[in-house]
């Protein structure tokens, strides 16, 4: 048929009574099935370095003393130091969190348990520590190696702390604010909203913000109002709402236009200042 096969050859001398060969035995068994899978193995192989290699989180493998025995690319740019140098280094000469002992009773979890995730902080080669999200994995095989992905998450922990710390300044304002889509749908409101209106946030999520509408304004106002922040312009004005109780609620408002990144409109923010007794003052000296 053309096709290649690969075999195993034995041969086997059978002897004359004079010494001399007499007829020799040759076995041959087809070993291209074997030879096959071998071939497969051996590129999966290869595929899964290439894999690690080129993977954007850093891989490091260890042994169950502790000692670093291969990393990829993506874990000596996390680090600092090149392959050669981590891989003469024990894993808590650049844990910041762990020593020796503490690797160890971590090892003695793994073997129990198969894997686990842990957080930790790496130190580089210039100082700088990074915190990272660890993945480990222990296998009985090849002397009880210790696989570990390794991902640097320095930067988004500061980032969702900034975002903490801005939320919690938003929810402390004492202004009201109130943030929604495109639409006007509601998504967010502070504390201070619940306070002014008589809403609670549970109330106010998914509602258009036309709860809160009086018949003070007429259509042409909303109208100008809407024209103005589709523009991705800032409206600035006052607006006679009611509260939940149907009591009278005058505001001060600024409403902002929210872009993403590529410059669509996404969101609007409005801010805005219960001026409700201020009203009620200028009425009475008038």
């Amino acid at each position: 048929s053309g096709t290649l096969t690969w075999v195993l050859v034995n041969a086997y001398p059978q002897f004359a009574a004079d010494g001399e060969i007499a007829q020799v035995v040759v076995l041959i068994v087809d070993i291209t099935e074997r030879r096959r899978q071998e071939q497969f193995i051996r590129e999966r192989e290869v595929r899964w370095q290439e894999t690690l290699l080129m993977a954007m989180d850093g891989y490091v493998e260890l042994s169950a003393g502790g000692r670093l025995l291969e990393v990829n690319r993506a874990y000596e740019h996390i680090s600092g130091y090149s392959a050669a140098e981590l891989c003469e280094r024990h894993v808590w000469e650049i844990e910041v969190d762990y020593d020796r002992a503490a690797f160890l009773r971590t090892v003695d979890q793994l073997r129990q348990n198969g894997s686990m995730r842990i957080r930790s902080r790496h130190r580089r080669k210039d100082g700088s520590v990074r915190l990272v999200e660890v993945s480990l994995t222990y296998s009985d095989r090849l002397g009880g190696r210790i696989g570990s992905f390794i991902r640097d998450i320095t930067e988004q922990q500061a980032a969702l702390e900034q975002l903490r710390v801005q939320s919690a300044a938003l929810e402390a304002a004492a202004n009201t604010i109130v943030i929604t889509d495109v639409s006007g749908r509601i998504e967010w409101v502070n504390e201070a909203f619940t306070r002014s209106t008589g809403y609670s946030r549970e109330e106010a999520v998914g509602q258009n913000p036309r709860v809160l509408k009086s018949s003070r304004h007429t259509p042409e106002f909303y109208a100008q109002m809407w024209q103005t922040i589709l523009a991705g312009n800032v409206w600035q004005g006052e607006l006679s709402n009611v509260r939940k109780d149907g009591s009278p609620l005058e505001e001060a408002a600024i409403i902002t236009p929210v872009r993403a990144s590529g410059g669509a409109i996404t969101h609007f923010v409005a801010i805005k200042q219960d001026i409700s007794e201020r009203k009620r003052m200028e009425k009475q000296l008038l």
